[in-house]
């Protein structure tokens, strides 16, 4: 079963959904099939403009591809800035080397900023 997960952020001042998932050539090729759907290299996530009826329209066509789809509660805020997300002031610095140093350790991994706040937490 695969999985795709839809989160809601900013990008060019416009409300959007990524699409994330485990790659697989099938699945990129079906996501960018999809009507609307864009490459972001900013975020390094598939995505589609938030309005109107594109999420049912998404959530739609993923379930009719066979995909099972998962939504997150990130915020727009945390996606909104460019590069790699920074520590919640009131981690502890302990926690803060720790963050820094797994952001510093996924990234280069090629993993998008998009899979980075779905799997992290504080």
């Amino acid at each position: 079963m695969i999985y795709i997960t839809l989160a809601s952020f900013m990008h060019h001042k416009q409300k959007c959904i990524s699409l994330s998932f485990a790659y697989s050539f099938k699945v990129k090729q079906y996501i960018k099939n999809g009507h609307g759907v864009k490459w972001s290299n900013t975020f390094r996530c598939f995505y589609v403009l938030d309005k109107g009826s594109n999420r049912a329209l998404l959530v739609g066509y993923l379930k009719a591809g066979g995909y099972t789809v998962k939504t997150t509660s990130i915020t727009h805020k945390q996606l909104a800035s460019k590069g790699a997300p920074k520590p919640k002031d009131d981690l502890s610095q302990e926690k803060q080397l720790v963050y820094t140093e797994f952001i510093s350790y996924e990234s280069p991994r090629g993993l998008s900023i998009c899979d980075l706040f779905a799997n992290f937490s504080a």
